[in-house]
């Protein structure tokens, strides 16, 4: 697995979804959920390599961690299953397909934020390790900080991903942002705040 990669499952529609995440990007198990649908999967997966962003992961099945798996990228989950056709799958498969056209993307995306939110809660544990977490992402990637960074506000407006007091985690970050250099970032930044 790539380094920074964190594996994890969840269930959609009584069917198990693998997820690998880095810090920038996550990808979802194609198999499990295109296996749903009644369609060949190698001429899927040929498409998948050929038209969207993919990677392909360890998965542990059967207790074997060595299996390989395509993920592809969260971006593109909508469009792939766009490219999907109901009247063209067995009869049996069509409302399967339509219910992940209209929720699976939704889903996929709930389930990362949370994962943000988990990763993010590791941090807040103590003052110095948050403060070293926003001080390395306005540092170290200044052109990323007001996506990272609302990643973190998202965490900490979620009941369920984070328990502590929000407004010492606000008040923290403003004090931080106060010290970037790019005026136009900060902003931003302190716009996030203001709505968060």
């Amino acid at each position: 697995m790539s380094d920074g990669m964190k594996y994890f499952t969840r269930v959609f529609d009584k069917n198990e979804i693998p997820f690998w995440q880095a810090e920038d990007k996550s990808f979802v198990g194609a198999k499990s959920f295109v296996g749903q649908f009644g369609v060949d999967w190698s001429s899927q997966c040929a498409k998948i390599k050929k038209m969207f962003n993919y990677g392909v992961f360890p998965i542990e099945h059967n207790g074997n961690p060595s299996i390989q798996a395509l993920g592809i990228n969260k971006i593109h989950v909508a469009d792939y299953l766009s490219t999907i056709n109901p009247f063209r799958a067995p009869v049996q498969y069509r409302d399967t397909i339509r219910k992940y056209q209209t929720h699976f993307p939704a889903f996929v995306e709930d389930q990362t934020k949370q994962i943000d939110g988990d990763l993010f809660g590791i941090y807040i544990k103590d003052q110095a390790g948050f403060s070293k977490l926003v001080n390395d992402i306005l540092i170290s990637k200044p052109s990323k900080a007001v996506t990272k960074l609302s990643k973190i506000l998202f965490a900490i407006s979620s009941p369920e991903s984070f328990d502590g007091d929000r407004y010492d985690v606000i008040d923290t970050l403003l004090d931080l942002v106060e010290d970037m250099a790019d005026s136009s970032i900060q902003n931003q930044i302190k716009k996030l705040v203001s709505i968060a």
